[in-house]
């Protein structure tokens, strides 16, 4: 996932789904270690999955390039 991430250009996004909250904190805890802080992580709980608890939920995860 690393090398997608890195070959992401200005205004492109890399997206994922995820299951669990603890795999976006991982997710989000990995890139940011491994990239200088380059990258952002976003994520949001998938259509149909609001009432599930966070930690069984299903989650779309976006990484794109940090506008800093």
């Amino acid at each position: 996932m690393l090398d997608d991430i890195k070959d992401l250009e200005e205004g492109e996004v890399y997206t994922d789904t995820v299951e669990g909250y603890g795999r976006v904190s991982g997710l989000r805890r990995y890139v940011q270690n491994n990239t200088q802080e380059e990258y952002e992580v976003k994520s949001a709980k998938t259509p149909g999955q609001e009432d599930v608890d966070q930690s069984d939920a299903e989650y779309k995860v976006f990484v794109f390039r940090s506008e800093e």
